[in-house]
């Protein structure tokens, strides 16, 4: 694996965990998850779709990219 695909891999594992614990301790809402979060509501949204995380049900978790 070469240095950018390595870093890339960090990166993604890193938003999805960042944002799914966000998510969590603010039970889905995103306008309190982007606040906490220092983050645009659209960037949290982007994001979501990106890395397909379900957010809406009561278990918070990233799908599968």
């Amino acid at each position: 694996m070469n240095y950018k695909n390595a870093k890339d891999n960090v990166l993604e594992k890193f938003e999805v965990e960042y944002l799914t614990h966000h998510l969590k301790k603010n039970n889905g809402n995103i306008s309190h998850t982007a606040e906490q979060c220092g983050m645009d509501r659209r960037t949290i949204h982007r994001l979501i779709k990106e890395y397909n995380i379900i957010y809406k049900d009561e278990n918070i978790e990233a799908g599968n990219h």
